[in-house]
């Protein structure tokens, strides 16, 4: 928490942070829906990708996100820990499942 010059504390330093978050995570989840999406394009129905798109968008995703940029088993592989450039590994790891 910030605290301003009336003594008064508020945690609108961290709001602009959170937003830019919360857009990163929303982008890169897009960008793995639309990757795993494509593949069953043809093969389902709209419903049928509306639901594809709730359940990997709820647990593949996260999933994929907290073995890799939540310092999970993938950090621990090696001494270097886990490199992603860009979100492109994680995007590509979860659209490819």
């Amino acid at each position: 928490l910030k605290e301003d010059a009336n003594g008064n504390q508020s945690d609108y330093g961290l709001l602009p942070a959170t937003i830019a978050r919360w857009f990163l995570e929303w982008a890169t989840c897009s960008l793995a829906v639309a990757i795993a999406g494509a593949g069953v394009a043809e093969r389902i129905g709209f419903a049928g990708h509306c639901i594809f798109t709730a359940l990997f968008s709820s647990f593949v995703y996260p999933l994929v996100v907290a073995a890799s940029w939540g310092r999970g088993f993938l950090a621990d592989m090696n001494d270097s820990g886990f490199q992603d450039f860009g979100g492109s590994a994680v995007v590509h790891m979860a659209g490819g499942t």
